[in-house]
């Protein structure tokens, strides 16, 4: 078979579609630092391999197999992604790829239909998303947020549905973590969003944290 069975249950749970812009100096643009998260919300493990968009972004999965509850981001480009949610080696974070071999594959800014197939070509998702539009969450247009999923066991209709989406409370969004949409510390498991420079690294956090930071 040219594709693992289940792969319906996969979902996109995260979008950073504009992210914020890097500080002065850095190597990268706002639209270096997108990624995507999906999520396998079956109870049996998935293999993703030759499941596909097919409008949004151009990508193709390889030989990746997803657990039960198991998260995993598409990134476009890694370098700027690790320069700001630190190497994935250290935080977690499964990349299961990279999409921004073209300088044209990137979200679109202003929203757009975002269609993922799996390996037989049979659709798991067709949704469109982040439009500039009244009821869409503002401050994910570049203003720092992401946007995440409310209800990720919905059915996968109301994935075009504003009311199915909320901001991040966390700045930079939490690419394969997870947060209370109201309450408590904005990120679970000591995940922070920071900006690494030649000169300086930027932590940011969305609300006080009591706790003692060590650095070296």
């Amino acid at each position: 078979a040219n594709f693992g069975v289940g792969q319906n249950t996969l979902r996109v749970t995260e979008l950073n579609y504009h992210p914020a812009d890097p500080p002065p100096g850095s190597p990268w643009v706002d639209d270096d630092f997108e990624f995507m998260e999906l999520k396998n919300v079956g109870s049996q493990s998935i293999n993703l391999l030759n499941s596909h968009f097919t409008s949004g972004i151009e990508f193709r999965f390889g030989d990746v197999t997803v657990a039960p509850g198991e998260k995993v981001v598409l990134v476009r480009n890694q370098a700027a992604f690790e320069s700001r949610y630190g190497p994935a080696s250290l935080t977690g974070v499964r990349i299961a790829g990279s999409y921004g071999a073209g300088a044209a594959n990137s979200l679109d800014n202003g929203g757009e239909r975002i269609t993922l197939e799996d390996g037989g070509n049979t659709v798991i998702m067709n949704f469109e998303s982040f439009d500039d539009e009244p009821g869409w969450q503002i401050s994910t247009d570049g203003a720092g947020r992401s946007l995440t999923v409310v209800n990720e066991m919905a059915d996968p209709s109301t994935w075009s549905n504003s009311s199915q989406w909320r901001a991040s409370r966390t700045v930079g969004g939490t690419p394969t973590g997870d947060e209370s949409p109201t309450d408590g510390v904005a990120v679970s498991g000591g995940f922070f969003v920071h900006e690494r420079t030649p000169s300086e690294v930027r932590l940011a956090f969305y609300r006080n944290v009591a706790g003692t930071i060590a650095a070296s």
